[in-house]
């Protein structure tokens, strides 16, 4: 968990509505988070100050004030893309949310909304200060801020704080505006693929989770209809795989050991990937420290995410693809044989390299000293006596 000071710039779209035939209505209710360290707030609010003068003059940042200018929208994220800050952002789709469950009711909705973005946050960041727009200061901020008070109080090792402020006087609260919308604008407006992925190429550093709520896994499967090749397991293959990752994320959401949330993020961040980047992309291992690493003070290292993450994950039935590339999620019967591929390279040879000592110590002693007669080598021993 990161316990050092971090500050969270909030800004939601979305209303509660659940009529969709009326004007207005949104179909998704999105929550953004800049989140900065407390001692980069004034630095980054320079720097992003200078932007809002170049594209903005005399006004605020807003994403409203774009509109459907993406080659504007997309100059002004390539500015934004080159300062120390991390973007989290919460995705709710109204119109899967059972009309019986009571979500209907307004208080019901927003005290919803408060438990998903506080477990998401504060799960990650012990130590955080939430600043939102005072204007109008509309009723979810509110509600969000009265649930930190009642969930979240200081103690001596954590500190967490609700504040609003005026937009006009708050540059990075002009920034978690912008942002806010220009993701809120893919999925309510459901453009097309080529929209998100322009984000990512932009601003994908600073993506540290777009987390959907509800998290149905049929929204992950491969698209294996229109790739121009594939196999007949491809679908079986994406389908189980994410799967057993959202039913691990479900089954250790509330675990409070480290090792569980790194594994959990690691999942996470994995799942984002295969949702907006692409089923067929392997994400290095560098893009993935650098993700693991804005939620912990600790620096995770590279043997830390093989023995301790990924070793794990798979010890408990999560399959995940790896190579030279890095790993992912596997979507296809290609991903399959390239994890296949990258551990035959490394158990054979080393299977090999046992059989070569074991051989010799058994002719030195004349079959009297075989150096897998341990119980623990009996499955090693196992393998290598059917091989011969």
């Amino acid at each position: 968990m990161y316990n050092k000071p971090q500050n969270a710039f909030i800004d939601e779209r979305g209303n509660h509505g659940f009529d969709f035939t009326k004007e207005g209505v949104s179909k998704y209710f999105v929550i953004n988070a800049i989140i900065v360290d407390s001692d980069n707030v004034d630095s980054l609010s320079k720097n992003i100050e200078i932007i809002r003068k170049k594209y903005f003059q005399t006004g605020e940042m807003k994403s409203s004030k774009v509109g459907s200018d993406d080659k504007r929208r997309f100059k002004i994220l390539s500015s934004l893309s080159n300062y120390d800050y991390h973007i989290f952002i919460l995705v709710v789709d109204k119109r899967k949310l059972y009309k019986d469950s009571g979500l209907m009711y307004k208080k019901v909705f927003y005290k919803f909304l408060n438990n998903l973005a506080y477990n998401e946050l504060f799960k990650s960041f012990n130590n955080m200060t939430i600043i939102a727009d005072e204007h109008g200061k509309r009723e979810f901020m509110l509600s969000f801020e009265k649930y930190i008070l009642a969930n979240h109080p200081s103690t001596l090792f954590s500190d967490s704080h609700f504040s609003f402020t005026e937009s006009k006087s708050n540059v990075l609260i002009q920034l978690s505006d912008f942002i806010c919308g220009t993701i809120a604008i893919n999925f309510e407006e459901e453009r097309k693929y080529e929209y998100i992925a322009k984000i990512f190429k932009i601003i994908g550093n600073k993506i540290i989770r777009i987390a959907e709520w509800p998290n149905i896994h049929e929204d992950y499967v491969f698209d294996y209809e229109n790739k121009l090749q594939y196999s007949e397991f491809d679908k079986l293959i994406s389908e189980r795989s994410i799967f057993l990752v959202n039913e691990y994320l479900h089954r250790y959401s509330d675990s409070n050991d480290i090792d569980r949330i790194n594994q959990c993020n690691f999942l996470k961040f994995l799942l984002l990937y295969t949702r907006f980047i692409g089923s067929d992309k392997y994400i290095s291992t560098y893009e993935i420290l650098s993700n693991l690493n804005s939620f912990n003070e600790l620096n995770i290292n590279e043997h830390y995410l093989r023995s301790k993450i990924v070793a794990k994950v798979r010890d408990e039935g999560i399959i995940i693809s790896s190579g030279a590339k890095g790993y992912k999620i596997p979507t296809s019967e290609n991903d399959i044989y390239s994890y296949l591929n990258h551990s035959n390279t490394i158990i054979i040879p080393m299977l090999n390299r046992i059989k070569k000592c074991r051989d010799i110590f058994k002719l030195a002693s004349k079959n009297k000293y075989d150096i897998l007669s341990k119980e623990e080598y009996k499955n090693i021993k196992a393998i290598i006596d059917h091989s011969e």
